[in-house]
């Protein structure tokens, strides 16, 4: 007796119809493949629309420094700072900029301040006048160069006589109380810069002020009427301080580091 055995389909290796999510891989991937070679060829054309920009401004070309004509002082030829007026939106402030040509290459969100890299060629200049002409500005100016000498015992000059000073480590730091060398807020570098002027009032809103002390007078204006002491609800701003910890409260630590003789 011949039996003849014939397997069924399902036994069969038939190619199969795919199914569910395999058919939908199917057709993802040459999609995903497309996707994933045009954004690196945008990354590698245009690098500068595929990163973001600084949050607090970006480097710059040492190439790209030239001389300001109108001050004589050196600028970035190719890029412009712009603040914007409050209140308006992303899309508004993002309009006005490509309006220009110009690219976001750093910003400082809290004050509406951008800096932009113009467009190849353009005058930097000129663009401040036109991004000033906008409704939407409320000013505009070219990136200024200043360079600070930061070598090894230039700040010397800038540091007050103060013989308390070597203490503050916030002000400069050089390891003096076990901390990271220069993790301050490079105070005798700003004083090479710039240290006030007379016509500039401060106003301190703090614990009061001992306007008594040899390095505060002089340099204080106390209008009357005006001063108020809301600690001891008088209008003198003696800063009496906490006699447990010191004499003198923050108010008068705050007002020596702005105000104080040299």
């Amino acid at each position: 007796m011949i039996v003849w055995w014939l397997p069924s389909k399902r036994n069969l290796a038939w190619p199969r119809k795919p199914k569910g999510i395999m058919r939908r891989s199917i057709f993802l991937m040459p999609l995903l493949l497309v996707s994933f070679l045009f954004l690196t060829g945008c990354a590698l054309l245009f690098p500068d629309l595929t990163m973001p920009p600084e949050p607090y401004g970006a480097p710059f070309d040492p190439e790209a420094i030239a001389v300001d004509p109108a001050t004589g002082l050196g600028i970035v030829s190719n890029q412009v700072i712009v603040r914007f007026k409050e209140g308006l939106t992303k899309t508004t402030i993002e309009a006005v900029i490509a309006g220009l040509d110009c690219i976001v290459v750093g910003e400082i969100p809290m004050l509406n301040v951008y800096q932009l890299k113009t467009p190849n060629g353009a005058d930097p200049t000129d663009l401040v006048a036109q991004f000033a002409n906008s409704p939407h500005v409320q000013w505009a100016q070219v990136n200024h160069i200043t360079r600070v000498d930061t070598s090894a015992g230039s700040t010397s000059a800038s540091k007050p006589d103060d013989r308390y000073f070597s203490e503050q480590w916030a002000l400069h730091n050089t390891g003096q109380t076990g901390g990271r060398e220069d993790a301050d807020i490079d105070a005798p570098e700003a004083w090479m810069i710039e240290k006030g002027h007379p016509s500039v009032t401060i106003a301190f809103l703090d614990s009061g002020v001992n306007y008594r002390h040899e390095d505060l007078r002089g340099n204080l204006r106390m209008p009357s009427g005006i001063v108020f002491d809301f600690i001891s609800n008088d209008f003198d701003p003696m800063d009496e301080g906490d006699p447990q910890v010191h004499a003198y409260g923050h108010g008068t630590a705050m007002t020596g580091v702005a105000v104080a003789s040299e």
